[in-house]
């Protein structure tokens, strides 16, 4: 299987590449694509960049930037969120999520946001309940539906 790769960008004035070390290898080809064309970028490989400093850097950035995030899933939301505040539309960063993929959810059971693996049956990390995960997500929860599937339930039921 083919790793995930950024697409590169024409016709920007600077791009930023924000990476935490798992996220590094993943702007290799991208570093090798501006320094051939030999165009401005700058490359911050950092940990636990505050959002509130991250949305400050980002702002004083001059307009016409793109940024790409990669690396783990608490960076990547963090620089999106920073990037928003800071005034970024979708069309001006791309994100990559490394290492396992792993699916926000909302759990019916106990009613709580839970980071699980990117599976159709999982465990609530909260109450620990088997779920199925639904395809219907919450653009303000930013999570997909779970719930005990209906095998469980009958099961229940008839006991």
């Amino acid at each position: 299987m083919k790793n995930p790769s950024f697409t590169f960008v024409e016709g920007k004035r600077k791009y930023l590449l924000y990476t935490d070390h798992t996220g590094s290898e993943s702007v290799e080809p991208l570093i090798r694509t501006l320094l051939h064309r030999r165009l401005p970028f700058e490359w911050h490989v950092a940990e636990g960049m505050k959002e509130a400093d991250m949305t400050y850097w980002l702002s004083s950035q001059t307009i016409g930037t793109y940024l790409y995030l990669a690396g783990k899933r608490e960076l990547v939301e963090t620089g999106r969120t920073a990037a928003y505040e800071a005034g970024y539309s979708d069309d001006e960063f791309q994100t990559l999520l490394v290492g396992e993929p792993m699916t926000r959810i909302f759990c019916t059971v106990c009613e709580q946001l839970s980071l699980v693996p990117k599976k159709a049956q999982v465990i609530c990390a909260q109450c620990k309940a088997p779920l199925s995960v639904t395809d219907h997500f919450s653009p303000r929860l930013q999570a997909y539906l779970a719930y005990r599937p209906i095998s469980l339930e009958t099961k229940v039921i008839t006991e």
